[in-house]
């Protein structure tokens, strides 16, 4: 018989955490539902674990990623069965309530294509940290340039119709997107469709040492992201494009003088009051001479103990 959702899990070699994650799955309210474990040539136990859950639900499907995770979440989805996809990784939770909400509410919301909500981050031993709240205007509908904001959907929150791959495709595989192929996918996404919210708490997402690395310019990442849709026919403002892309120069050029790199957060701050002063935009080049001093004075050291603040202003 034909499931309902198709759950998507790439993994590697992460077979003790991935038990929980699997079981997290198994335990929801819902359970009209198919699991494809995507695995990328584990040499650990992960074969054996599977096999002794003795749930048919679950499929694996055997790869080699060469590291880039989309590969792996692309095959699953093209090997989708279900109406909807939902996404999940080795070492992350969803709550009990998770798929009947999300069904229950794309169901009676034939106008969104993908729904999303807030998570928890949780520690390696499981106990809640931070609550990941969602506040922004819009969160749900035409959603598009919020996004360019800034990425605010977790992959592990997301259920999706499956028919949206005819229309949109699938992750980016190009490895210069790596790790933020997500974010691709969600403006893709929300550039041509309604995506909906539920304003609560519905996965675990796990922050812990064996996680993904963080030591990487996410800042430019997402330049790189936002300006593949400069010249997109159907963005119809593309001033705001633009502005992001700049924008997210100070905050390369924070990330750059905390690493160390001292030249390219000097880079990072010439373009950015460079296009400013081209666009006579005062309020900005005040803004990058500012920081220019914070990072040159040190004073930046004394903002970051507000970190959150501290980015909203650059």
């Amino acid at each position: 018989m034909q499931p309902n959702v198709s759950v998507v899990i790439p993994t590697y070699n992460r077979s003790k955490l991935f038990r929980k994650t699997v079981q997290s799955v198994l335990d929801q309210s819902f359970k009209d539902y198919e699991i494809l474990v995507v695995n990328n040539s584990s040499t650990d136990d992960t074969k054996e674990m599977l096999e002794s859950l003795g749930d048919p639900r679950i499929r694996v499907l055997d790869i080699q990623n060469q590291g880039v995770i989309a590969k792996s979440r692309n095959l699953g989805m093209k090997n989708a069965l279900g109406e909807y996809v939902a996404f999940l990784d080795d070492d992350d939770l969803w709550l009990p309530e998770k798929l009947e909400k999300e069904v229950g509410y794309l169901e009676k919301h034939p106008e969104y294509d993908l729904i999303y909500s807030p998570v928890w981050t949780i520690d390696e031993n499981d106990a809640r940290k931070e609550y990941l709240e969602i506040k922004r205007d819009p969160a749900e509908g035409n959603i598009f340039y919020e996004l360019v904001r800034g990425n605010y959907i977790s992959t592990l929150t997301v259920l999706m119709r499956k028919n949206l791959l005819a229309q949109i495709g699938f992750f980016s595989e190009n490895p210069a997107l790596r790790s933020i192929e997500d974010y691709d996918y969600w403006l893709r996404i929300a550039l041509k469709k309604h995506i909906g919210f539920i304003n609560e708490p519905l996965a675990l997402y796990r922050v812990h040492s064996s996680g993904v690395s963080k030591s990487v310019n996410e800042s430019r990442l997402n330049q790189k992201v936002l300006k593949s849709f400069e010249d997109n026919p159907d963005v119809t403002d593309k001033d705001k494009i633009v502005s992001r892309v700049y924008g997210l120069y100070c905050k390369s050029a924070i990330y750059n003088w905390r690493t160390g790199n001292r030249g390219e957060a000097k880079k990072d701050l010439r373009e950015y009051f460079r296009w400013s002063a081209k666009n006579w935009k005062t309020g900005n080049v005040i803004k990058a001479s500012a920081l220019y001093l914070a990072l040159a004075t040190g004073l930046y050291k004394i903002l970051l103990k507000h970190p959150k603040r501290f980015r909203m202003l650059f």
